[in-house]
């Protein structure tokens, strides 16, 4: 899936929660995640990372 597509699928009040990959094909999760706080702002947003432990600590 792309950026863009995730961003025309999207419809407030279809999904609870929405997961984004950080690294997408044309874009960056954390790009799509702006743009649905541009346009649905006063929206409840929250951000989660994670790492693996061992790539971490390189």
């Amino acid at each position: 899936m792309t950026g863009k597509a995730a961003l025309e699928m999207f419809k407030p009040g279809e999904y609870d929660l929405v997961l984004l990959d950080i690294q997408l094909p044309d874009m960056t999760g954390l790009d799509i995640s702006r743009e649905l706080t541009r346009q649905y702002a006063g929206r409840r947003t929250a951000a989660a990372g994670g790492a693996d432990g061992e790539r971490a600590e390189r």
